[in-house]
């Protein structure tokens, strides 16, 4: 690889300079010795970025889903006003287990979601049957209780 491909960065080296790669992986090039090529001297990155990017492309869908029950078991949590050690207990499962849960990149058993509902007291799956269709909650009600709302306020304010 080209020297032109490192980018410098700032770390304080005793007769040398440190690198890094696109990758991450860390350089450090020795001065006395300009025999020694950048290459035999990389240590090659632990992170493989491109391979968790393309991971996390092909698992999109249930990624979102997952992330989704996430936000709802943070809410749940904090309705109750629980913590996630108070939920490990509870389902009996380890702390750091529940962490995962709320990361959002869990990929979820039926039988950990039906266990997160019961102990929650929410719904996170719907099955719905062939006749049922899915619906969004209707918020033209509460266009309306808000334009009362805002009638019945400017008569307030012209009373003043």
């Amino acid at each position: 690889m080209p020297l032109r491909d490192y980018f410098w960065c700032t770390l304080i080296a005793i007769n040398g300079v440190f690198l890094f790669t696109d990758s991450g992986a860390l350089l450090f090039t020795d001065h006395t010795s300009q025999n020694k090529s950048i290459k035999n001297i990389s240590v090659q990155s632990t992170e493989k970025w491109m391979e968790k990017v393309i991971w996390r492309k092909a698992n999109r869908d249930w990624l979102r889903k997952s992330s989704e029950v996430a936000l709802r078991i943070l809410d749940a949590l904090d309705d109750l006003g629980w913590n996630k050690a108070r939920l490990a207990k509870e389902l009996g499962v380890s702390p750091q287990q529940v962490s995962k849960y709320v990361k959002g990149e869990e990929n979820f058993k039926i039988e950990t979601l039906c266990k997160l509902e019961k102990v929650l007291g929410i719904e996170l799956i719907t099955v719905l049957q062939s006749d049922q269709v899915v619906r969004q909650r209707d918020t033209s009600e509460y266009k309306e209780n808000e334009k009362e709302l805002f009638s019945s306020n400017q008569s307030t304010f012209s009373d003043l």
